[in-house]
């Protein structure tokens, strides 16, 4: 069980689905078409990664080894965002680094 790395998970799933859920609803009320095209972008981007980080914070509570894949996973993907991501990679690595994972 890795109760912090799940609570950041759950904070990113909260601001990818309060974010996109707040765009995507004012985008929807915008008599242009452009803006309505680029809700739907918003949204089709948000919602995977609200579902991923949810799947993930739910696999890191529980400790289960796919848990630590999707975090390392993400870990690995915003490394390159210095300054914030580079820390929140960091971060995540060390909590996944240790053996208190489910078949792992």
């Amino acid at each position: 069980m890795n109760k912090s790395l799940s609570k950041l998970h759950h904070l990113l799933f909260l601001g990818y689905a309060i974010g996109g859920g707040l765009i995507g609803g004012l985008g929807f009320f915008s008599p242009q078409e452009d803006t309505v095209q680029l809700t739907l972008f918003v949204l089709a981007v948000a919602t995977p990664l609200a579902a991923f980080h949810f799947f993930a914070a739910s696999g890191a509570r529980q400790g289960k080894a796919w848990g630590k894949v999707l975090s390392q996973t993400f870990a690995v993907l915003v490394f390159l965002g210095f300054p914030i991501g580079t820390a929140l990679s960091i971060y995540i690595f060390m909590k996944t680094g240790g053996g208190n994972w489910e078949g792992a």
